[in-house]
């Protein structure tokens, strides 16, 4: 098995595009039906809470992996730049459109004045992503996480640039930080040391690791640490396993961010892995998974608001309701995520790098 160093694992994308297609799905069934015990299995496969996890841990991995793998020369100042306009862009449309429907009742100069004047509702905290403020825009507090890691994750690459085995320790240093004043480094922290590991893990010596020795238990194990706080819901685990949470912030993102790192690592190692996930249905959905993260939200919020009206509409039976209206989600989600991809996504990371070609160089690595 060789060791490849592409410019793109494109096979990465597609496992992004499940990621955020679980919460898409998740959201739709989880909003209304959540007290249906077939909605509450359902949802031990479609985890919508902890696909973000999985997101955290690629993205240590991705923003890690041109550096610590293809060895490309870092500038932070044009790296922050790049970053900004990835994931700001996207963020905003999607917040202001939610905005507006959050006050479309009481959209007129009084209210636009308090909006603007008073940040009524918290308007320019969630505008800036400014503490974890999402009233109107719920997906959007993981945004403010990438963002603020973003800031972070340089210093941690340059760091195990310098010596791959710093990755352990800064790994460790993280983790035992999480006990302490909770964070959710630890996910980027674990795709930078995916990233730090790659040739092994890409290549044949990976044979000899433990983790490809345990492969079906740990992959087993994983299933279960990912679907943790879905199984709670459904059989809680008790005083016990709350007040360990609360004394050392290892909480059911903790557990799912270790299973997202054990499918991150699979999904790098095992070539029919990544054959099914170069799939074009896939591949397709990976290139606008941001999209789809962004415009589900307020789809799904105007389905269950006018509920009763479109069940009427579409003939009374809940269960063909549910079932149509789940399939009208996908397709216009799909629709206005290309729409963003291609009018949002590509013109603001295209202005990102133009505006980082033109930047004197701040600090390179």
């Amino acid at each position: 098995m060789a060791t490849t160093h592409h410019s793109r694992l494109h096979y990465l994308d597609s496992a992004r595009g499940i990621a955020a297609m679980m919460v898409l799905v998740g959201h739709y069934i989880s909003w209304k039906f959540d007290h249906h015990m077939a909605v509450r299995y359902l949802s031990l496969l479609v985890n919508e809470n902890d696909a973000v996890s999985f997101f955290f841990v690629l993205s240590g991995f991705v923003l890690a992996y041109p550096f610590l793998v293809l060895d490309k020369k870092m500038d932070i100042g044009k790296f922050y730049v790049n970053r900004f306009f990835r994931l700001y862009p996207g963020f905003l449309a999607a917040f202001l459109i939610n905005y507006i429907y959050s006050i479309r009742h009481d959209l007129n100069w009084a209210e636009v004045s308090k909006v603007l004047l008073h940040s009524d509702r918290g308007f320019w905290q969630e505008f800036f992503l400014l503490r974890g403020n999402n009233q109107h825009f719920l997906p959007g507090w993981t945004l403010g996480i990438e963002m603020a890691a973003s800031f972070l994750i340089p210093f941690l690459i340059l760091a195990v640039r310098y010596n791959k085995k710093l990755a352990n320790w800064l790994l460790l240093a993280i983790f035992l930080g999480n006990l302490v004043i909770g964070s959710f480094m630890i996910h980027f922290a674990l795709g930078i040391w995916v990233a730090a590991n790659f040739n092994l893990i890409s290549g044949p010596e990976f044979h000899k690791s433990a983790l490809y020795r345990y492969r079906v238990p740990l992959v087993l194990v994983a299933m279960v640490l990912f679907s943790l706080r879905k199984i709670d819901r459904l059989s809680a685990f008790g005083p016990f396993f709350k007040t360990f949470a609360d004394y050392t912030h290892i909480d059911f993102f903790v557990y799912s961010g270790i299973a997202s790192f054990i499918f991150l690592v699979y999904c790098i190692h095992f070539k029919g892995v990544q054959r099914i996930l170069e799939s074009k249905l896939l591949l397709f959905y990976g290139k606008i998974s941001y999209g789809i993260y962004l415009v589900h939200w307020v789809l799904v919020r105007f389905i269950y608001d006018h509920w009763d009206r479109l069940n009427d509409l579409l003939g009374g039976s809940e269960q063909r309701t549910f079932i149509l209206l789940f399939f009208a989600l996908l397709g216009t989600s799909t629709l206005l995520a290309l729409a963003i991809y291609h009018w949002i996504e590509l013109p603001f990371m295209r202005l990102g790098k133009k505006i980082a070609g033109r930047m004197k160089a701040t600090v390179e690595i």
